[in-house]
């Protein structure tokens, strides 16, 4: 709703301030357009009215306005006294979520057990969403029945963000709450004595004879300060704000002042009692007060509204006091301003006295300093408050708008805390006498409990213990960084399910910070697609595999002195932990930075951390550690079946799963420890809630929760195949920071230093709960959560490990406070992960308790709903949200084919290896491929196709290719089985619940998901069903437009269940005036100023937080990593913003992948989280005005938009979108080549299926599929007959349904080229020509290359250069693209042409030391360039990226290689020559390399036979025994090779080869497989699969067989040929010495 600004205060403004909604006609049976709630506004004392609805009681409400940013603890907080008389403000949008609790559960003492008092005392309640259908087990009603049921108005569907920005630049402000024909006056609660108003009337003792006796002030006392005093035993006096002191009533021991709401001078009689208490103690007063604070009339002692409040002096807040008079540190805030004392002449016993909140302020005017009103005041749960006795700063729960005047305090008064942020008064402390008072609240509740220590002091200085009072030393208060001259940094090598991108992002963090620090820094990592690799990120970078021994050669030669394994994921920390034990670090002098290896074995260890827990009384999951078969079995026993298997030290759950009996058992347990030397087998506890904290913590002590995230899924589905939330959504506060504070106790007992992330089970019926475990390094989590909050963790933590403190260091979103706080978010953040389990045979699509997601994706909204549609979206942009669809049905259809191959693979495996496998719950198991069953209605004919719209047409191709089928229905057994069972197809088998008319309860008894989440999508079902009832889109009014906005829906969700484009809804939607906002991710809830760039969009905002940039160039991003778009796009971005920034051009990045180095926000001039789609890239582009837009460095997805943005008027900057379409339209560029005269293999469009014989016998098997407008070669096959081809076809209509299918004549044995290239205007400025060591048919993102090509002819190369040329002249390039081709004797095939940068583009960037992408940005914004000098062939060194494959994790998977891509990332290395390269390439992808004495498995085909008999003879003479198959064999020992023989699987011969895989008594498997081998459950698959599960290396391509033989052939060779030479040859060289021997300083 819009703030209008203007209107005075008068009466009622109700009436006049409506919007006349245009009506629109809307079948809505279900009310969901329409407002369920009466209209209500808020007014502020400015004249601002602000829209929105009630939902508390029907009654208008005057008051002071306030916020608080807390995410948790509105029961409390509307309970607490201070907020008496004040309209309160929360800025977190999701309200309501866990309901209320029974105000008549009382605590031991009487006292309710969830409230901070017996009722509301806020004057009225203002949220942004409300939820009215709460999940909490202790609810017994809603908020909103609440509030009706005290009297309380609420209005929600506010702006609150804009609110509290307004409030924060103005200062708090009157307003009220109104609904239609309701009117009330302004009234300033201040005036009123609000002390007295909430004081208890009559004294209260609790605990009577405990000790010592402690009298309580009540000026508003929150009931858990009585219970924080009751807890310590002591006997608690509850007494009147004015008791009488001297009356002798009450005997004491100690005095203590409550916090309460109003101006402190309101207090008057409770401020004369502490003076004279004061002055009883021999202290100082000040006459020319004393009328004013030891007056005795009547009207001083009820406080006489406004009669003290003139006495005393105001001061302004610190946040608006000249730069000259504010505090900056420790030493200014205890300045003491010069008293004039008299000194009382009579003396008493010392009684203690402390105070909270007010009672601080109190004090302190008792003591004769001054107060003043803070602008805005300090509230919320995350204030970073100093301890000036030993600089520790705590977390700190606040709820005041008046301070102390530090500068006013008189002589023997010091600041015993200051804020760390505004450097206000914390709290004051006598130097001599034990008087003292805080300003925040120890006893948070709700908020964080750092603090609660501070009654446990007063109470034993009560009890006569001596205060420890101490002045400051103000060099404590200054970081003291530890000296390192040389840090380095260990990568996490290739990407892998499991470990992926996150750690691009927190090396390339710790870089930027070292470097800000002077260190000079050495980074390991062969991932040559990343950020961090690029020359200038580190001093000198080595592409070599991180392990052990390659990390220690590297320290040997470069001598650093600390050593970083926290930010290279498990891959890192492994190595660290080796070096350590085998005694390397300390023998070489290098130190592990941060949290000491004893504590990373501790949390890795699963005993030893049970230990650790176990000393500090917290309880982790019942498990036990194994490493043997046999005590496995034990380890269960105790337990109790089903148990969760793990392996020790492995990330993302390698290794992994659920046990229900001893036979499962020998089987997980089995696969586990082949990966790990230890197992652990844990407690099964799948329905608990899981939860996570990222915390930080310094050399210093200070401990900081910085993220809370909870999973949608319940326990039982690993944290990284979950979609995530943050904050949490269903957790109270009493819940919240239950787990928070064990956080920090457990962080600070371990002694981590920087970094980690802790995981809990939480029972979803009671508070119960346990440690899952702790990962002492940066995670995938902490990605996310840096993302999710805008903290730069892995920035922070490098600072950390380096020596600094959390006080000192600065948060880099406000620039002006401390990185020492909690962030508070006032939106929320969904993660959905990205899976590619349909590229693989043999796996089931069932998720559990190992990770299987390639990627994910991060959406940001202020509606739950907002956010999870944004995110399906994400994920797949071919999902218009969260909804079912005929292609989703198909898919899921499909699953049922896929398990049951998956389940007979298994079933397979496991007879293999002499165990027998269940099959997974629900599937049917059985040896044959099940047949293949598909729904689709009957094609249509051509005619009819003709006057189809483009949409229509669209689905009727895909059932042509298809061929027509009888259509199924989906039982309602079939849809309880996906219900129950998770799967990577998890949140649309809900949406097909919930189409089908299930309800939430249904779906929540199936699945355990908290119905709250449920509920939230069950109301997006009905939106989504209410607009079927539409006729056009012209009867959506603006309401209805609102409503579905900010529930997420997109337009072209609209516009699909309308019927009608979506450029139809786009012109309605903004013809009502219904846009998105543009909202900051500032890290506190816009409490403070915010310089960020950090920016989202949300329909759930009135007003833009910052301005247009103007002609900025918007970079599109690479989206989610999946297998074919990777960190490789990313590097490409980051490449494009960075030359942008550095010609002087904004650079405004579109991305939404958490894990990537181009969505932190200090990359661009502005970041926007948002989605690639049409709509979002739109929004942008016009708010932003945008100069142009660049599609051709994020991958496939900004490129797919480039033909829909450029019919929209948008200026696409690069090759024009007509020629991108000619060459991503299969179609379109074969008729291109045709016309230039260009060979490519025979081709043609297949549009029917009556049209594929005729095709099939002109060319001849094998052709290929090759769909359009695809990446990763996505559904892309070889189809060896008719049968296959019949099946691709399905495939391919399924993947790109809207653009054409091309079906080629396969060409075999054919040698495959790379040609990636900068053009500008049609000519080439620069390329690179690489070759595949496979041969043409193996994905080119799977093949190995080498760089520069060293087997080719030169006219094979002239060819190339002659081909790319012309065609790059005819599509009028300018900008990156990357071309394929063939080779057979000679003759050059073109295969395709990308118009866009590729994944190889870091890898001859790198290789070459010239940044293409850098080249292709300069072309298309239009800058003079001129080629870069290249050597293309007289290269020094040879770079050989191999891909990085994740099939260990993907179980029953069969690993072998073809056209679609199936590697999850990439390395590179370098060497003198290709086979120095290609063993480290290989070994750099965790290939263990084969020691001589072990065994190699040859089992391979006819011709391979022959390629191969050779390189077994070199691995003989190498000293390896040779094993192989009975064909094999033969073989072999007939060309003279010396093998023994091992039987396939399906002999039953012994010794068997599966056998002896699992004896371990192999090393190293090579086998080709066959057309046969890759569909059904043959001897090969199951020989290659059980190498994978028994961790024994694999090749599966004879090229490359031959390749490594003879490499370790001449290693062996070479080694002991030259000696000492060999050795120093041998030498690890970092990329800037290739560069220097080749190119002799060469600048990038």
């Amino acid at each position: 709703m819009a703030a209008v600004a203007g209107f005075g205060s008068g009466a009622s403004s109700a009436a006049r301030r409506r919007v006349s909604y245009e009506a629109g006609v809307l079948d809505d049976p279900a009310g969901l357009m329409t407002p369920t709630n009466p209209p209500a506004a808020i007014t502020l004392a400015d004249g601002t009215v602000i829209e929105g609805e009630s939902f508390g009681a029907p009654v208008a409400a005057a008051g002071e306005v306030v916020f608080n940013t807390s995410m948790v603890g509105y029961p409390e907080a509307l309970t607490d006294p201070s907020y008496r008389g004040q309209i309160l403000v929360l800025t977190f949008p999701l309200i309501g979520n866990y309901g209320v609790p029974d105000m008549s559960e009382v605590d031991e003492w009487g006292l309710p057990k969830h409230f901070e008092s017996s009722k509301i005392q806020v004057a009225g309640l203002v949220v942004c969403e409300y939820t009215d259908k709460p999940s909490h087990w202790r609810s017994v009603r809603s908020l909103g029945d609440w509030l009706k049921a005290e009297g309380i108005p609420a209005v929600c569907g506010v702006d609150t963000r804009s609110l509290t920005k307004r409030l924060r630049a103005h200062g708090t402000m009157l307003g009220k709450i109104e609904g239609e024909g309701q009117s009330v006056e302004l009234v300033d609660p201040n005036t009123r004595n609000l002390v007295a108003e909430v004081s208890t009337k009559e004294p209260r003792t609790f605990n009577k004879g405990g000790s010592p006796r402690i009298i309580a002030f009540d000026c508003g006392i929150k009931y858990n300060i009585i219970r924080c005093f009751l807890a310590l035993g002591v006997e608690l006096t509850v007494v009147p704000f004015d008791f009488d002191l001297e009356s002798g009533e009450v005997e004491y021991d100690g005095i203590f002042v409550s916090n309460g709401p109003g101006d402190p001078v309101m207090a008057s009689a409770t401020i004369a009692t502490l003076r004279k208490r004061l002055i009883a103690a021999g202290l100082d007063v000040f006459p020319e007060e004393d009328d004013v604070l030891l007056g005795e009339s009547a009207e001083g002692a009820a406080g006489g509204e406004g009669a003290a409040a003139s006495a005393l002096t105001r001061r302004p807040s610190a946040r608006s006091v000249p730069a000259s008079r504010r505090r900056t540190g420790p030493a200014a805030a205890n300045k003491a301003a010069p008293p004039s004392p008299v000194r009382s002449s009579s003396f008493a016993p010392v009684k203690p006295i402390f105070g909270i909140c007010m009672g601080n302020q109190l004090l302190a005017l008792a003591a004769g300093a001054r107060t003043y009103k803070m602008t805005y005041g300090n509230r919320g749960a995350n204030q970073p408050c100093i301890d000036m006795r030993n600089t520790r700063c705590y977390i700190t729960p606040q709820n005041h708008g008046f301070a102390v005047d530090t500068d006013s305090l008189p002589e023997g008064w010091r600041t015993l805390f200051m804020n760390a942020n505004d450097h206000s008064n914390e709290g004051i402390t006598h130097e001599s006498l034990p008087f003292s008072s805080v300003q925040f609240h120890p006893e948070a509740c709700g908020g964080p409990t750092d603090t609660r220590f501070l009654f446990k002091d007063f109470v034993e200085t009560v009890a006569g213990k001596p205060p420890a009072i101490t002045t400051v030393d103000t060099s404590l208060y200054m970081s003291r960084y530890k000296t390192y001259s040389k840090v380095l940094l260990l990568g996490s090598g290739g990407l892998s399910i499991g470990q992926a991108g996150e750690f691009d992002y927190s090396g390339s963090q710790a870089l930027k910070a070292l470097k800000e620090d002077g260190i000079s820094t050495v980074l390991i990592n062969p991932n040559i697609a990343t950020v961090q690799t690029t020359e200038g990120m580190a001093d000198k970078v080595y592409f070599l595999p991180v392990n052990a021994a390659t990390v220690e050669e590297v320290i040997r030669k470069e001598k650093p002195d600390g050593l970083i394994i926290s930010m290279g994921g498990q891959t890192a920390l492994n190595v660290g932990v080796e070096l350590f034990d085998a005694g390397t670090l300390d023998r070489l002098g290098v130190k592990v930075l941060g949290t000491p290896i004893p504590v990373i074995k501790d949390t890795e260890d699963r005993e030893a951390f049970a230990v650790r827990m176990a000393e500090i009384g917290e309880h982790v999951a019942k498990s036990f550690a194994a490493t043997t078969l046999e005590g496995a079995f034990e380890a269960a026993d105790k337990i109790g079946y089903p148990v969760l298997v793990r392996a020790a030290f492995a990330l993302g759950g390698l290794g992994s799963g659920f046990a229900n009996d001893k036979e499962e058992l020998r089987d997980l347990a089995t696969k586990a420890l082949a990966l790990s030397p230890q197992i652990l087998l844990d407690q099964d506890l799948r329905g608990w809630k899981e939860v996570e904290y990222e915390v930080v913590r310094d050399a210093a002590d200070n401990c900081v929760t910085v993220c809370n995230m909870e999973n949608f899924d319940p326990l039982g589905v690993h944290t990284g195949d979950s979609i995530v939330i943050a904050p949490s959504q269903t957790l109270s506060n009493d819940e919240y920071f239950m787990l928070r504070e064990t956080a920090l106790r457990v962080v600070r007992h371990l002694g981590i230093v920087g970094e980690c992330n802790i995981q809990y089970a939480l029972d979803p019926r009671s508070e119960r709960f346990c440690i899952i475990e702790v990962n002492a390094r940066l995670s995938r989590s902490s990605a996310l959560a840096s993302k999710a909050t805008g903290y730069p963790l892995a920035y922070v933590a490098t600072k950390l490990i380096l020596g600094a403190d959390l006080v000192t260091l600065r948060n880099s979103v406000t620039k002006t406070t401390t990185a020492c706080f909690e962030p508070a978010l006032d939106y929320v953040v969904v993660k959905v992960p990205r899976w590619d389990l349909r590229k693989f045979s043999k796996v089931s699509n069932k998720i559990g308790s190992q990770m299987k997601s390639v990627g994910e994706v991060m959406a940001i909204g202020r509606t739950f709903e907002e956010a999870i549609q944004k995110a399906v979206r994400m994920v797949n942009p071919a999902l218009h949200g969260f909804e079912p669809s005929t292609e989703v049905l198909n898919a899921l259809w499909e699953d049922e084919e896929a398990e049951a191959v998956a389940d007979a693979a298994a079933t397979a495996l496991a007879v293999a290896a002499g165990a027998a496998a269940a099959p997974s719950s629900g599937s049917r198991a059985t040896a044959a491929t099940p047949e293949r069953r598909r729904a689709s209605p009957p094609a249509a004919s051509g005619a009819a196709m003709a006057a189809m719209s483009p949409a229509e047409a669209r689905l009727e191709r895909v059932k042509r290719l298809r061929g027509a089928s009888t259509e199924r229905i989906v039982t309602a057994e079939e849809v309880d089985r996906r219900l129950r069972t998770p799967s990577d197809t998890r949140l649309l088998d809900i949406a097909v619940a919930f189409e089908r008319g299930y309800t939430v309860d249904q779906v929540h008894a199936l699945t355990k998901i908290d119905a709250w989440f449920l509920d939230k999508l069950h109301r997006i079902s009905q939106l989504g069903r209410t607009l079927e009832g539409l006729a056009a889109v012209a009867q959506l009014g603006q309401r209805p437009m609102r409503v579905l906005k900010r529930a997420g829906f997109s337009d072209v969700q609209i516009a699909t269940r309308v019927g009608v484009p979506e450029m139809a809804v786009r012109r309605r939607r903004k013809a009502l005036g219904v846009e998105p906002a543009v909202k900051q991710i500032d890290t506190l809830a816009a409490e403070f100023p915010a310089q960020t760039n950090y920016l989202y969009m949300t329909y759930a905002g009135d007003t833009d937080d910052v301005a247009p940039s103007r002609e900025g160039v918007m970079v599109l991003g690479c989206g989610p990593y999946c297998i074919g778009s990777s960190v490789e796009f990313d590097w490409c971005a980051v490449s494009c913003v960075r030359t942008l920034r550095s010609v002087g051009r904004t650079a405004i990045v579109v991305n939404y992948n958490p894990e990537t180095v181009s969505t932190d926000y200090d990359e661009s001039d502005r970041l926007y989280f948002e989605e690639l789609s049409l709509e979002r890239v739109l929004d942008i582009y016009e708010r932003e005005t945008a100069h142009g837009v660049i599609v051709s460095v994020g991958g496939q997805i900004p490129n797919n938009l480039a033909v829909p943005l450029y019919q929209q008027g948008v200026t696409v900057l690069g090759t024009a979108p007509t020629d991108i379409d000619r060459a991503e339209d299969r179609h379109k560029f074969s008729k291109l080549l045709d016309k230039l005269g260009v060979d490519q293999p025979t081709w043609g469009e297949l549009s029917d299926a009556s049209q594929v014989p005729e095709f099939a016998e002109r060319v001849g098997f094998p052709v290929i599929v090759r769909p359009s407008y695809v990446l990763s070669g996505a559904a892309m096959r070889v189809a060896s007959n008719m049968e296959q081809l019949l099946k691709c076809l399905q495939d391919a209509a399924d993947v790109s349904p809207e653009h054409p299918v091309v079906v080629s004549k396969f060409i075999q044995n054919a040698k495959e080229i790379e040609f990636d290239a900068v053009a500008r205007r049609g000519k080439i400025l620069n390329y690179a020509i690489s070759e595949h060591v496979e041969n043409a048919g193996v994905h080119s993102g799977d093949a190995t290359l080498v760089l520069p090509a060293q087997k080719l002819y030169v006219e094979t190369i002239r060819k190339v250069k002659r081909i790319s040329s012309r065609i790059a002249a005819a599509l009028n390039i300018t900008g990156p693209f990357n071309m394929q081709f063939m080779s057979k004797d000679n003759d050059v095939k073109v295969i395709e042409c990308n118009l866009r940068a590729s994944r190889t583009f870091p890898f001859v960037s790198k290789t070459f030391r010239t940044n293409f992408i850098g080249l292709a940005t300069r072309a298309m914004i239009g800058l003079p360039v001129q080629p870069a000098q290249i050597s293309l062939v007289d290269l020094d060194y040879v770079g050989v990226k191999a891909a990085q494959f994740s099939f260990t994790r993907l179980q029953g998977a069969d690993p072998t290689l073809g056209v679609e891509m199936m590697s999850t990332g990439e390395v590179a290395c370098f060497g003198q020559g290709v086979h120095e390269a290609y063993l480290r390439a290989l070994e750099a992808t965790r290939f263990r390399m084969p020691v001589p004495g072990e065994a190699v498995l040859v089992s391979v085909g006819s011709d391979g036979k022959k390629k191969l008999a050779e390189s077994c003879a070199q691995l003989v003479d190498l000293g390896y025994r040779v094993l192989a198959t009975e064909g094999t064999h033969a073989y072999l020992v007939e060309q003279g090779v010396d093998a023994s023989l091992v039987h396939r699987p399906s002999t039953g011969g012994e010794p068997s080869a599966v056998g002896e895989l699992q004896a371990g008594r192999i090393g190293l498997v090579i086998n080709e497989p066959n057309d046969k081998d890759r569909t059904g459950v043959s001897d090969g698959y199951l020989v290659r699969r059980a190498a994978v599960d028994f961790g024994v290396s694999l090749i599966t391509n004879i090229k490359c067989a031959v390749l490594l033989c003879a490499a370790l052939h001449k290693r062996a060779s070479t080694t002991r040929g030259l000696g000492a030479a060999a050795a120093a040859a041998a030498e690890p060289k970092s990329m800037d010495e290739y560069y220097i021997q080749d190119f002799s300083g060469a600048k990038d």
